[in-house]
């Protein structure tokens, strides 16, 4: 082992959505020194940050771990792919670059469940903190933050009668959905500037790196956690085939993302006692609820031809060169564009309080039923829902101690019933919206496994054969007021001392939209607590 690593102040392990920004914050006082430990190799290049570039890097073991779940016996066993970031700016340097906070009511609930300082009022000014938003109208956003977010630079034509046939069936178009509130449509936004993709990374991690006080380890796979009793002393890690060990001495926080975070934590003898003492693991502190409360959008997507043009189709090489040089020249065109352009937010019946589905249009639309899925050749687009605060619980577990194995995820999809109408409620919600003008007349058929004519018994059968996971794992280490939780509402673990946890895997509850924006969110909220400590 080899102990040559300077003490540092604060080390984040993680450098991801949220532990680029938490970093960066961090080292902003030039007093306290700073070690990221990244267990990504690559980072950003403008090439990369292209945002027609992301279905190359999305699915490509080299930017993307890739993890895959277990048989799940509510979908006939299908193994899905939990996907999450392998470079610096974890997910937000291969997602779809849709920006949104979510809905008031979301953090609003975290509050209530004994997250104190965690409801809307108490998160809001760390999103304008973070936001640097260019573009018209949107008053909810920030515009001095780091964040770029901006509107899209090219809307696919359909996007327009997709928003106005959902106005037709009485869905409103809002404005300012960053506003938290509301029901309709809305045209995304996206994390980019002047056409390139803006991850955490480039905003927060870049600018910093020049710090004397902040260091970055790239490659760097933390094995566990250290202690002097129950105090942080330090971080173990592996880098290049050596082990390694940099001093803390003031605090580490764990930032490395739903699945993995609480991988760190049980390997550091933080977590359900039994499950540890299996592994060989001495336990340090029995939290039963590490890796437990895993939550996620369980959605689908319902595929049309039409009978225009649509980013699928235009993969010929004539029509690629075309928008090559569109994009080079003017930085509009697919290769600008997020892949998501209409969402919304729904009910899926009328007497429910608030929206529980979220949907989106894409202008393309891929073959689910290939194996592995593939673009659909002829013209078509896709328009599907996510549920948006999902009944189902799973669980993130060991399946031994080494720091090379991956983590055992297990989801069932649609093991919930709660969850099982609202997918039926979304399919019909979409095919109504596809048959209602102006977007109807485009439509000129259906892709398998979905036929608009479907019986509610046909439609779960389809929805086990595609539905899919919506990108947006959280809650693996929850928070709250109540012992049971790994957290306390200031990010701490309990039972421990000068250990945090930072990402989307501190949320009690799933919030009703992506959740990129949460987490850099998380990361600036959480260097505010340990700044104020």
């Amino acid at each position: 082992m080899t102990n040559g690593d300077s003490d540092s102040d604060y080390v984040v392990i993680g450098a991801g959505s949220a532990g680029c920004a938490l970093a960066a914050r961090l080292s902003d006082d030039p007093r306290n020194r700073v070690t990221l430990l990244d267990a990504g190799t690559e980072g950003p290049t403008r090439f990369r940050e292209i945002p027609g570039v992301t279905k190359l890097l999305m699915a490509n073991p080299r930017f993307d771990w890739m993890f895959r779940a277990e048989p799940d016996p509510t979908i006939d066993g299908r193994q899905l792919f939990w996907h999450a970031g392998r470079m610096t700016g974890g997910g937000s340097a291969i997602n779809g670059m849709v920006y949104i906070r979510g809905r008031r009511g979301d953090y609003d609930d975290w509050a209530a469940m004994g997250c104190t300082g965690w409801g809307w009022a108490d998160v809001e000014p760390f999103f304008r903190r973070m936001e640097g938003y260019t573009g018209p109208g949107n008053g909810a956003l920030g515009q001095g933050g780091p964040l770029a977010v901006s509107p899209m630079r090219s809307v696919h034509p359909l996007a327009h009668d997709v928003v106005h046939a959902a106005e037709a069936i009485g869905y409103p178009l809002l404005a300012d959905h960053n506003l938290g509130g509301g029901e309709g449509v809305y045209y995304a936004l996206g994390s980019q500037a002047k056409g390139f993709r803006v991850s955490s990374a480039r905003a927060y991690l870049l600018p910093a790196l020049g710090r004397a006080n902040l260091r970055v380890v790239r490659g760097a796979r933390v094995d566990r956690v250290l202690f002097d009793g129950k105090r942080v002393s330090g971080v173990r890690y592996v880098c290049k085939g050596k082990t390694q060990v940099v001093g803390v001495r003031r605090e580490a926080i764990v930032s490395a993302g739903t699945m993995q975070s609480p991988l760190v934590l049980m390997r550091s003898g933080i977590g359900p006692a039994a499950a540890l003492n299996e592994h060989g693991i001495d336990v340090l502190v029995d939290r039963g609820q590490v890796g437990a409360n895993l939550q996620e959008h369980i959605g689908f997507v319902i595929a049309k031809f039409v009978d225009v043009p649509t980013y699928n189709s235009d993969m010929s090489l004539r029509r690629g060169l075309r928008h090559v040089i569109d994009y080079a020249l003017h930085r509009r065109g697919p290769l600008a564009s997020p892949s998501v352009q209409v969402m919304g937010w729904m009910r899926s019946a009328p007497e429910l309080e608030q929206p529980d589905l979220q949907l989106n249009w894409l202008p393309f639309a891929m073959d689910l039923t290939a194996n592995p899925p593939a673009m659909h050749k002829r013209p078509a687009v896709g328009l599907g829902a996510v549920v948006a605060r999902p009944y189902a619980r799973g669980r993130i577990s060991l399946r031994d101690a080494s720091v090379d194995s991956a983590p055992r995820i297990d989801f069932p999809m649609m093991g919930d019933e709660r969850d099982v109408r609202a997918l039926v409620a979304a399919a019909r919600l979409s095919e109504r919206i596809y048959a209602t003008e102006p977007l109807a007349h485009h439509v000129i058929g259906t892709a398998p496994p979905f036929r608009p004519d479907m019986s509610d018994e046909d439609i779960v059968a389809a929805l086990r054969v595609c539905v899919r996971t919506g990108l947006h794992a959280v809650g693996s280490c929850r928070m709250g007021s109540d012992l049971q939780a790994v957290l306390d509402p200031a990010l701490r673990v309990r039972g421990i001392e000068g250990l945090r946890v930072a990402d989307a895997s501190i949320a009690p509850r799933q919030i009703s939209a992506n959740t990129n924006a949460t987490a850099i969110m998380i990361g600036e909220r959480a260097a505010d607590l340990i700044l104020q400590s």
